[in-house]
C-alpha cells in the first residue's frame, strides 16, 4: 500500500466518523421527540378508558371531578365544557403529575353535547418541547343507552 492510499482511506474514516456524529444530536432530539408524543398519546388513552367507564349521566364536570378525572374548569358553556388536568390517577392507588411525565404537561377534557343522547368526547395532551408548545387529541363518542 502505498502512502497516498493509506491517506485516502484516512480521510475515508475520518469523513464517515465526522458523518456519525453530526447526526448523534439529530437522533437523540429525534428519540426524545417520538418519546414525548408516545408519553402523550398513552395519557390520552388511559384518559379516554376512564371516561369510557362512566355512564352518560356522570359526564358533567362535577362529577368528572369527583371521581378525580380533572382538576380545574376551563370553559363552560350550554351545550360544551372543557376541564383541565395536571395529574392522571392509575389503577392501584398510583398518581402521575403530567409535568413530571411530560415537560410542562397538561391536559384538557372537552365534553359536547351532540344531541340529547350523544356526547363527544375530546382529550388533549400539551407539553412543551425546547420552547414549541405539542400536543396529541384523541376523542371518542359516548352515547346514552337507556
Amino acid at each position: 500500500m502505498s502512502l497516498l492510499e493509506i491517506l485516502i482511506s484516512v480521510f475515508l474514516v475520518a469523513v464517515f466518523a465526522l458523518s456519525m456524529a453530526a447526526l448523534m444530536p439529530a437522533a437523540a432530539r429525534m428519540r426524545a421527540k417520538a418519546e414525548h408524543y408516545n408519553k402523550a398519546t398513552n395519557v390520552g388513552q388511559i384518559m379516554l378508558e376512564r371516561i369510557r367507564t362512566l355512564d352518560y349521566a356522570q359526564l358533567t364536570y362535577t362529577l368528572m371531578y369527583q371521581q378525580g378525572l380533572v382538576q380545574n374548569l376551563v370553559t363552560q358553556e350550554s351545550a360544551r365544557f372543557v376541564a383541565g388536568f395536571n395529574a392522571l390517577s392509575l389503577p392501584g392507588g398510583v398518581t402521575v403529575t403530567l409535568s413530571d411525565y411530560l415537560p410542562s404537561g397538561t391536559g384538557t377534557i372537552e365534553v359536547i353535547n351532540v344531541s340529547s343522547d350523544l356526547r363527544s368526547i375530546i382529550v388533549t395532551t400539551s407539553w412543551s418541547d425546547r420552547g414549541i408548545t405539542r400536543n396529541v387529541t384523541l376523542s371518542t363518542i359516548v352515547a346514552r343507552l337507556n
